[in-house]
């Protein structure tokens, strides 16, 4: 299986037992201090990618599970710090340019005319 070593990108990991299979996998588990949902979003990856021994037709849906865990890892640690950025740098355009500091119906963001051709 291709897997990135140090200083080998291009590495190449092998497995000749299920047991040295499912201990790599589970050796991949995230930290303690991630919420409780995320890991048992990536959890449930995990189990599908253990499952990839028999069939290998679930990697596809077990790397989708685990990057969606990881989407909602960040969405869930940096979405109201992101926001909170955004809402300043607003603030402070406006203050330059000497605007109104308004909010829009649509909750901030801007809708583009449709161009038909």
């Amino acid at each position: 299986m291709p897997w990135p070593m140090p200083n080998n990108l291009g590495g190449q990991v092998s497995f000749s037992t299920f047991a040295e299979w499912r201990s790599f996998v589970l050796a991949l588990s995230p930290r303690r201090v991630i919420p409780e949902i995320v890991t048992r979003k990536f959890e449930r990856a995990q189990k599908l990618h253990v499952l990839v021994w028999l069939d290998v037709d679930p990697i596809k849906v077990g790397e989708l599970i685990a990057l969606t865990a990881l989407e909602l890892a960040l969405t869930d640690r940096y979405a109201v710090k992101e926001k909170e950025r955004r809402r300043t740098l607003a603030a402070k355009k406006a203050e330059t340019k000497h605007r109104k500091i308004s909010k829009s119906k649509n909750g901030g963001s801007r809708t583009l005319p449709l161009r038909i051709s």
